[in-house]
Order: C-alpha cells, then sequence, then structure tokens
C-alpha cells in the first residue's frame, strides 16, 4: 500500500471509528446495529468491531437477536466480541451460543467463551458440561479460564473432572485447579 493510501485509509477508519463513537454516546442501538450488517466501505472490520463493543457496553440488550448470528462470523474478532457482548449483556437465553463457541477454531474464542460462561452458565448444566470439556482443551489458557469458570460456577459435579485435569496439567498450572477445587469444596461445604 502507498503511503497516500494508507493514510487516505487511515482517515477512513477514524472517521468510522468517531462514527460510531457517537452513535453510543447518543445510545442509538438501530445505528450501531446497522454498522453490524453494513457493507462497509472503508472494509475495515475495527468500525464493526467497535460497533459491537459499543452494543454491550451500552446494555443495548434489544440488540441481542442481532449480535447471536456474530458467534459464527468469519472474522475472528467479531466472533469473540459478541461473545464478551452476550456476556456483558447478560444474554442467558444465548448461553447455548457460548457454549457453541467453545469448540471455536480459536483459542482466543474459546477462551472468551469459558470466561462468558462463567457469568451466563450458573444453573445450567450444559454450560457446565462444555466447561468439562474445555479442561481438555489444547490450549492451556483456555485450560486455565475453564477452571475458574467451573469455580466460580460452583457446580460440585465438575470436582472429579478438575481433580483429573490437575493431574495432567505442569506443577505450575496445577495451582489454578487446586485453587478451584477450595473454592467448590467451600461453597459444597457451606450448603450443607
Amino acid at each position: 500500500m502507498k503511503d497516500d493510501e494508507r493514510k487516505r485509509y487511515g482517515r477512513q477508519v477514524v472517521e468510522a471509528n468517531s462514527k460510531t463513537l457517537a452513535l453510543a454516546e447518543r445510545r442509538d442501538v438501530r445505528g450501531l446495529v446497522d454498522l453490524l450488517h453494513s457493507p462497509l466501505e472503508t472494509e475495515h472490520i475495527s468500525v464493526r468491531f467497535a460497533a459491537l463493543h459499543h452494543l454491550g457496553k451500552i446494555g443495548a440488550r434489544e440488540a441481542i437477536p442481532d449480535i447471536v448470528p456474530l458467534v459464527d462470523d468469519p472474522d475472528v474478532a467479531m466472533r469473540a466480541g459478541a461473545v464478551v457482548a452476550l456476556t456483558r449483556l447478560d444474554a442467558r437465553d444465548a448461553t447455548s451460543h457460548v457454549v457453541r463457541a467453545l469448540d471455536d477454531e480459536h483459542a482466543g474464542v474459546r477462551q472468551r467463551a469459558a470466561e462468558g460462561l462463567a457469568t451466563l452458565g450458573r444453573g445450567d448444566p450444559a454450560a457446565v458440561a462444555a466447561l468439562v470439556r474445555a479442561l481438555d482443551d489444547d490450549n492451556q489458557q483456555v485450560r486455565r479460564v475453564a477452571v475458574a469458570a467451573l469455580a466460580t460456577l460452583g457446580d460440585a459435579t465438575a470436582i472429579p473432572a478438575i481433580e483429573a485435569s490437575a493431574r495432567r496439567e505442569s506443577l505450575w498450572h496445577r495451582r489454578h485447579s487446586r485453587r478451584a477445587l477450595r473454592v467448590l469444596r467451600r461453597q459444597v461445604n457451606a450448603s450443607r
């Protein structure tokens, strides 16, 4: 890309992001949703991502039906952003989509899904089961977040899976599992 093309492209991105911020400041949910779906002249993902971010940040629950399909977007940033937005919006009716994101090809999306299920998965056996499966993920960070999410959910049925996972982890990474087990056992004992 030539310098003048780069500058023009940069100006377009700044202008489009300024528009996104202005829509968020006005709490213009419809305008932000339109940006999610519009083909942008700048062909820059940051505008769509910024719109998605702002929808979650301003608590635009009415945008949940427009955000859910983005969990399957071709762009990894949009998939991860959709999971984060659904979590921020406490979209419990979309939990199954976040569970599905735990199977995404990209570890960053899987990590965001595990983080989101710590909030959205309370009382949902499917979410707990998905997090237990994530204890076998090939990415250590996803496994660590899954352990933390299971501890947050407080479902005692996850204890045997966390114990087994801890035996497979390196000594350094076992500490996350031990901490989660302490939390879960305390919660179990407190509920008796």
